[in-house]
């Protein structure tokens, strides 16, 4: 039930990305590496993690969003 989770419907098909895979959804991503560890991204983490140079210094996502605090964090590669 896609309208039932935080990500919504799928709004794009699965495209290459960096040398993994990327979904986009209504409120955030999916992120598939090339060993299919999967995660996803989402809120005010996927609207900064989507900036133009910002996969180049984090890479992918090793972990889904953790809130803390009143707050969310999320892991990733760097």
């Amino acid at each position: 039930d896609f309208e039932k989770g935080s990500l919504g419907y799928p709004t794009r098909a699965a495209v290459e990305y960096n040398g993994g895979y990327r979904q986009e959804f209504q409120g955030g991503y999916i992120y598939r590496t090339n060993t299919n560890a999967t995660y996803w991204v989402r809120g005010e983490i996927a609207k900064k993690y989507a900036a133009d140079d910002v996969f180049a210094k984090l890479g992918f996502p090793t972990g889904n969003e953790q809130l803390i605090n009143g707050g969310a964090f999320q892991t990733f590669e760097k």
